[in-house]
């Protein structure tokens, strides 16, 4: 479930990918064009694989083991499962049962290391940004989709409905956006509309950058002054009926 091989940050894929991007960011900035480019990557995510270097970050010392390992009390049964994409994925994990102390450390450092290397290749992309010229005019966007257990209640993975796996990064990064400025996504949205004159980026576990700042109207069904589009439609739990619904 876990690799760190002495190789440099391209050898992998997620690294591969950050130099391909690059290149598209310059290819986009000749063309003078509006551009949307969607980045997205694995890391962090299973398997924990990352150049050596960053597993040398982290001691023992450093790992968060919880010490919560119970499910809470009056828990929904929705709410949990087996973590079958680590129980069946990889060798040495067990089939029931909790993992052992020195593979939860290992899990542990190697998820650290994993989101090292991947804020070095976020942070090499953003830097490309600048060394194009193109930083002053791009919004950037970095979210994920999902949270990931460490071990907490005695989970792994994602699929659950407990904080520690739907707690996601939203962070925005936009031209005449005041430092630290918290706002709701519907307002930044709509500013993004009728911005027509600024690039638009958005990094993510997909990383995703364009400076078409209407791109919004080009999605499929999509009306910006009605939010009940067909594309919100089959993303909203709200327009699932109850009695067909299957979770809490």
């Amino acid at each position: 479930a876990w690799e760190y091989a002495d190789v440099e940050d391209d050898a992998y894929t997620d690294g591969k990918l950050t130099d391909f991007a690059i290149k598209t960011l310059g290819d986009f900035k000749d063309s003078k064009n509006p551009f949307f480019l969607a980045v997205g990557y694995v890391s962090p995510h299973l398997p924990f694989i990352q150049p050596k270097k960053y597993g040398e970050m982290y001691n023992d010392s450093d790992l968060t083991i919880s010490r919560e390992k119970t499910i809470p009390r009056n828990a929904h049964n929705r709410a949990f499962h087996n973590w079958e994409e680590l129980r069946n994925g990889y060798l040495d994990i067990p089939k029931k049962g909790p993992v052992s102390i020195e593979t939860e450390k290992e899990l542990i450092k190697s998820y650290y290391a994993s989101v090292s290397y991947l804020d070095a290749l976020v942070g090499k992309l953003i830097k490309s940004l600048d060394d194009l010229g193109l930083r002053d005019n791009t919004t950037i966007v970095f979210w994920s989709d999902h949270g990931f257990f460490l071990g907490e209640h005695g989970f792994w993975c994602k699929h659950h409905t407990f904080q520690e796996a739907i707690h996601v990064p939203l962070i925005i990064s936009a031209p005449n956006m005041t430092k630290n400025e918290i706002k709701g996504v519907g307002e930044f949205l709509i500013k993004m509309k009728f911005c027509s004159s600024i690039s638009f980026a958005i990094i993510a576990h997909c990383f995703l950058l364009t400076n078409d700042a209407n791109f919004l109207s080009k999605i499929p069904s999509f009306s910006f002054g009605n939010i009940s589009s067909n594309f919100f439609d089959m993303h909203n739990p709200s327009t699932l009926s109850p009695k067909n619904s299957n979770f809490s």
